[in-house]
Order: structure tokens, then C-alpha cells, then sequence
């Protein structure tokens, strides 16, 4: 009798779950023993489930069979708690990690306690992510992964966001697993100090994309012009670029790249990897907004200043242009082909520096925008004060010298003024011109008089390493 009755429930639940739409149900229920719920209780827990958002029933019992066999109130319990730390879909959470229903609150509050204290401030939307994150790791496997990231170079101030970034981090992928990323990562030339920082930016690179795939990614770059030597500081500078975006939309990055005309595509990505990561709208847009200010050769401006595209908004360059217009300057696009950068000041403005040079005597600061406009977009306090203060008080030149030739203050102060002033002593200069504007070797024999160029280079050489090394 009992038998019969036993046959008869497993009848029924059979029965309920192909209404149910559920493949191959005989299969699921003998993979699980026949399961020992009633079909009131399954349906039940399957209205609740629905009106909360599980849109795919079939495929959630698939992946946690037992939530069929928890109460209402249990589920409820478990969906409020949820709720509670920020979840905000639970329906769809609770879709993809059924399994969650089956972790004891006591245990999530827990996991939601550790994540907070390792600055985790988005719990809601990290667990949306990687419910495992709250029960299906254990604390000691997740503090394991935390410790292995910060001896990677993640500070300890950025595990948090790392974590909000990529959840996985903490427990999907094996530490061993993560090692043989970053053990590949150095081998592309990805420094081990910078390690950390590259992780912080995109965690996803030490497991959400395989080995393979980042390999396929660099050999695509190089196929474009990225020099081997340089693969690494590309990385460094935008991590996304091994996996963030796919090798198809580089390809159409960089065709369009190619149809504005720029030339050398793998030194503007060296440049600017990020290029490849806007969308091709944003760079339509820029290149529009870039043609409207009158630049005509945008393939040019871009290898110039690889930024214009996408990392200085359009408004931040319209304030410049704007600025350029306000002191009269005629010819805009000419004087922005020449210095595309002049376009991404952000906390100095065009406007900064024509007072400096007139609060510093010089008088001709515009004449210097128009012919010179890269000298604008050197530093005041690194570039420009302290060269023009070394050229005035140490070499002897007057502020009329820097008005006749500007383009003296473009040059490396440690490593061309200053060598070549030593190296002449207290004897009468020629013009700032000749005495900083020509080659090391014509400074030597030409300027100098030496008879060969070698105890110049020899000196200046010498002469840079014990300044760097008196500043150490």
C-alpha cells in the first residue's frame, strides 16, 4: 500500500513538472533520489519564485533542485534578507545562484560582514553579480584570495572596488589559476610593481579571460604596429585591451582610425590604448567636433595627440578653443594641428599661462601661442618657471633673449640646459639660440670649439647621472 501510494506521488510530481516544461523530468527526479516533496509545496514555492522575477523555473530547478522542498516563509526570509543589503534584483540573482536559498542567513551575514570590512560598499550589487560571494565560498577560501591579491601589489585600500569590479576574485577562480595569469602577464613585459594596479583597474584579467584569449589580443596588436618591447606599458595603461573588448571590435577601431588618416596606428595606440576602447560613435563625434575647429589633417593631429579622441571630453576642448578665440587668435585649426594637446588642460588653463608670461615680462605670449603653441602645454611649475628662471639668473640671458627665441623653453632643463651651461663655464654666450637650439655636436665643435664632439658627450653624459643621483 505504502508502495503504491509512494508510485503514485512520484506519478504526480512527474506529471506537474512536464507541465512545467521541464526536460527530460524522470532523469532530473532520479539524479535526485525521486525527491521527497509534495506537489503542493512545489507549487507554492514556484508562484512565489515567478513573482519575484525567476522568469526560467525550468532552468533554476535544473540548478538547485531543493529549493522545491523549502518552506514559503523559509524563501521569503531569505529574499528579504537580500533585499535587506542592497539586492535589488533578487529575482534574476536568485535565477542564475539558486543555491543561495539554501545558505543559512547567519552564514550571509557573515560573508556581508567580511566583504564590508574590506570596503566592499556596493554588497547589493556585488552579490547581484557573484552570489556565491555571500555563501558559496567560504570566509577562510575568501580571506585566502585577499591576502594573494595584496601580495600581487592590490593596495589594501582597493580591494574593495577591485572586488565590486569582479566578485570572481574572491573565490570562482583558484589561486593557482590566477598565479599562471600574472606569471603570463610579466612574461608580456607587465612590470611586477604595476601588477597590482593592473589588476585594480581590471580584475576580470586574472580569470574571466582566459590565457589564450590575451594571447590572441596581442597578437593582433603587434599585427598593427605595437612594438613587442612595448606590449606590457600598453597593458599597464589600459588592462581592458586584453579582453575588455574583442579582437572583431578592435579591428573596426582601428579601420576607422585608418580612415581619418592616421598612419601609424601602432605607435598611437602605444600612446593611447584607450583609443580602442571608446566607441566608434565617440570617436566620430570628436573627429566632427575636431574637423568643425578647423583641422583639416585629423589622421596627424590624432598621432600628434592621440587624447583628442576620446579622452578630453568635447566640452573640456570647447572651453579651450573658446579661450583661443577670446585672445584673437585667427587661424585656430592651424595652432591646434601644431599642439593638439594645447586642447586637454584641465587644471591650468591657456588663459594661466599668458598671465604667467606677462606676470614673468614677456610680452609676446600670444605671438607664442600662434607660432609656438606647444611651449603652452608644458608645466609652469615643472617646465616653465624653473627654466626660465635657470636661463635668466645661471646662463645669463634676458627675458628680450626668451622673447626672441621661445622655443629655448621646450628644451630639457637637466638634460640640455643645464649640462651644455656647465660644460661652457663663465665665457661669453652666444645667442640663447645657437647656444640651446643647436645638436650636441655642433655645440661641441661649432659653439664650443672643441675638436671632437666626445669630451662634451662624455661630460654631459656623466654630468646627468650625478644629478640623479644627488637627487636619489
Amino acid at each position: 500500500m505504502k508502495k503504491m501510494f509512494a508510485e503514485n506521488q512520484a506519478k504526480d510530481r512527474l506529471s506537474y513538472l512536464k507541465e512545467l516544461g521541464l526536460e527530460d523530468p524522470q532523469e532530473v527526479m532520479d539524479s535526485n533520489n525521486g525527491w521527497g516533496y509534495d506537489t503542493t509545496r512545489m507549487d507554492e514555492n514556484i508562484k512565489y519564485l515567478k513573482q519575484l522575477g525567476v522568469d526560467d523555473i525550468c532552468r533554476t530547478i535544473k540548478k538547485h533542485y531543493k529549493f522545491l522542498g523549502y518552506t514559503v516563509e523559509n524563501i521569503q526570509e531569505h529574499v528579504e534578507y537580500l533585499e535587506s543589503v542592497g539586492v535589488k534584483n533578487v529575482g534574476k540573482t536568485v535565477e542564475c545562484h539558486p543555491n543561495i536559498l539554501g545558505v543559512s542567513i547567519a552564514n550571509m551575514k557573515e560573508h556581508v560582514g567580511y566583504l564590508e570590512s574590506v570596503g566592499v560598499k556596493n554588497v547589493g550589487k556585488t552579490v547581484e553579480r557573484c552570489p556565491n560571494i555571500i555563501g558559496g565560498y567560504s570566509i577562510a577560501n575568501i580571506k585566502e584570495h585577499v591576502e594573494w591579491l595584496e601580495s600581487v601589489g592590490v593596495k589594501k585600500s582597493k580591494i574593495g572596488k577591485t572586488v565590486e569590479r569582479f566578485p570572481f576574485v574572491l573565490g570562482s577562480y583558484s589561486i593557482a589559476n590566477m598565479k599562471e595569469h600574472v606569471e603570463w602577464l610579466e612574461s608580456v613585459g607587465v612590470k611586477k610593481s604595476k601588477i597590482g594596479k593592473v589588476v585594480e583597474t581590471f580584475p576580470g584579467i586574472l580569470g574571466g579571460i582566459s590565457v589564450d584569449n590575451m594571447k590572441e589580443h596581442i597578437e593582433y596588436l603587434e599585427s598593427v604596429g605595437i612594438r613587442k618591447i612595448k606590449v606590457g606599458k600598453v597593458v599597464e595603461r589600459c588592462p581592458m585591451i586584453l579582453g575588455g573588448i574583442s579582437v572583431n571590435n578592435m579591428k573596426e577601431h582601428v579601420g576607422y582610425l585608418e580612415s581619418v588618416g592616421v598612419r601609424n596606428v601602432g605607435k598611437t595606440v602605444e600612446r593611447c590604448p584607450n583609443i580602442l576602447c571608446f566607441s566608434i560613435d565617440n570617436l566620430k563625434a570628436h573627429s566632427t567636433y575636431l574637423e568643425s575647429v578647423g583641422i583639416k589633417d585629423i589622421g596627424r593631429a590624432v598621432e600628434k595627440c592621440p587624447f583628442v579622441l576620446g579622452s578630453y571630453s568635447i566640452e573640456s576642448m570647447d572651453k579651450h578653443v573658446q579661450c583661443l578665440k577670446e585672445f584673437g587668435i585667427k587661424n585656430i585649426g592651424a595652432v591646434i594641428s601644431k599642439a593638439p594637446a594645447i586642447l586637454g588642460f584641465r587644471d591650468i588653463t591657456i588663459e594661466n599661462k599668458i598671465n604667467y608670461f606677462i606676470d614673468a615680462g614677456i610680452s609676446n605670449g600670444k605671438e607664442i601661442l600662434e607660432k609656438y603653441p606647444s611651449i603652452f602645454c608644458l608645466s609652469v611649475e615643472n617646465n616653465l618657471k624653473p627654466t626660465i628662471n635657470f636661463i635668466t639668473n645661471d646662463m645669463g640671458y634676458s627675458i628680450q633673449d626668451i622673447e626672441n627665441y621661445p622655443v629655448g623653453l621646450s628644451y630639457s632643463l637637466e638634460r640640455r640646459l643645464k649640462p651644455r651651461n656647465a660644460y661652457f663655464g663663465d665665457k661669453k654666450k652666444p645667442s640663447l639660440a645657437w647656444f640651446s637650439g643647436t645638436t650636441d655636436l655642433r655645440f661641441a665643435t661649432e659653439v664650443c670649439g672643441d675638436i671632437e664632439p666626445e669630451g662634451f658627450l662624455k661630460f654631459k653624459f656623466n654630468f646627468i647621472e650625478e644629478q640623479a643621483e644627488a637627487k636619489a
